[in-house]
Parts: structure tokens; C-alpha cells; sequence
């Protein structure tokens, strides 16, 4: 992966998304707040929080696998679990709260820093841009302070283990901790091949629903 193409736009469209900060999920939105979150050593998990009419449904997305890692120049379409829940209107007011005092505070100069996480948060209000921040989770007590609540939000409103795990993960790297679950093993898959005339493969097979069903 070449570092200059590892953007907030080309990591979101690899997850399934339209875009970072401009796509069909947050136009829909009255007011909305989507944040990337970029660990070092894990993998990318994007959080669109939205409001509409009052309602505030909460969007995760994390790739299965580090989009870092790729061993392309360019970020490539990825796979990925998605689950949506829901916050109240009242935990949404923090978030922006939390947000908005983060966004007055100094920022410091961009740094490179290899051990940690960026997190690149936009703020859309009436489909129109009020905030962009992107920096390291460890250079502001604020914007860690955002970032944190964002994820306990996200990982209460949501039940998948996996995305929840990758939530655990970057929580780590803001100071948070949150347990690892474990993750349900796959069903495993059998094939079945019927010998016979399609009668008798008819017939088989109707057996097998009615005892499943049974």
C-alpha cells in the first residue's frame, strides 16, 4: 500500500461506502457524524452516527481483514461486516458536545506516529460540511475524549461479536478497554449429491426439508 494513497476517501469506498465525508447514508441525514478510525496494527472500522426526524440510528462497518496490508498501491473493495443499531437523541447531543469542544482546542502539527490510531471525524449539518478533524487519538485529552465516547456508544448499540472485536481494538488505542468476545464458528457446510432419476431427487429432498422442518 503506498502511504499517499491511504486516505479517508479511498479506505471508506474499499469498505463498501460511496465516499468519506460525502455519500447517499449522510445525505439522507438531517444532522450526521461519521468517524474513521485508522489503527496501527488492526483493522479499519468506519461509524456513521445519523439523525433524521429525530431518530439517531448508528452504522458500523469493519473490514475483516487490515486494508493497510493490501498488497496493492491503491486501496481495493474489501470484505467487511456492517450492522446498524440505534442511540438515544440525548447521547447524540453529547457526541457533539464532546465533539464540538475538541474542535476548539489547539491543534497540534500533523505527525507521523507508527504505534497508534488516526481518526478522521466530519460533521455534516442540512447536507452541508460544519467539521472536519483528523489526528492521532493521543495528541488531544479532548478529541480522545470524543473518540472514546463514540466508540462505547457504538459498540452498546450494536450485538455482531465481530464488529464489536474490531471496536475492542481500537478502543485500545484511546485508553479504553473494552473485553474481547468470542466469535461463533461458522456452520459447517455440507455437500450432498443425489444419484437417481429427478423424481427420486425430488422426493429426497422433500424428505430432508420435512425432517429439518420437523
Amino acid at each position: 500500500m503506498l502511504s499517499a494513497n491511504y486516505t479517508s476517501e479511498n479506505i471508506c469506498r474499499a469498505l463498501g461506502l460511496g465516499g468519506f465525508a460525502n455519500d447517499w447514508q449522510l445525505a439522507e441525514s438531517d444532522e450526521c457524524v461519521r468517524v474513521l478510525l485508522k489503527p496501527s496494527f488492526h483493522r479499519e472500522v468506519c461509524i456513521s452516527v445519523l439523525s433524521k426526524a429525530g431518530n439517531v440510528s448508528v452504522s458500523v462497518v469493519a473490514a475483516l481483514s487490515q486494508i493497510w496490508l493490501q498488497d496493492w498501491p491503491l486501496p481495493q473493495l474489501t470484505q467487511v461486516e456492517q450492522e446498524a443499531g440505534a442511540i438515544t437523541e440525548q447521547q447524540f447531543v453529547r457526541l457533539l458536545s464532546l465533539l464540538k469542544l475538541a474542535d476548539k482546542q489547539e491543534r497540534p502539527s500533523r505527525t507521523v506516529i507508527m504505534d497508534g490510531m488516526q481518526a478522521h471525524t466530519v460533521l455534516r449539518v442540512d447536507r452541508e460540511g460544519k467539521l472536519n478533524q483528523e489526528q492521532n487519538v493521543s495528541e488531544d485529552e479532548s478529541y480522545t475524549c470524543f473518540v472514546t465516547e463514540v466508540i462505547k456508544q457504538s459498540h452498546g448499540a450494536i450485538s455482531g461479536a465481530t464488529i464489536r472485536n474490531a471496536l475492542a481494538d481500537a478502543a485500545s488505542y484511546a485508553g479504553l478497554r473494552i473485553p474481547l468476545e468470542a466469535v461463533p464458528r461458522p456452520k459447517d457446510l455440507v455437500r450432498t449429491l443425489v444419484l437417481g432419476s429427478q423424481e427420486e431427487s425430488a422426493q429426497l429432498l422433500e424428505a430432508l426439508r420435512k425432517q429439518h422442518e420437523g
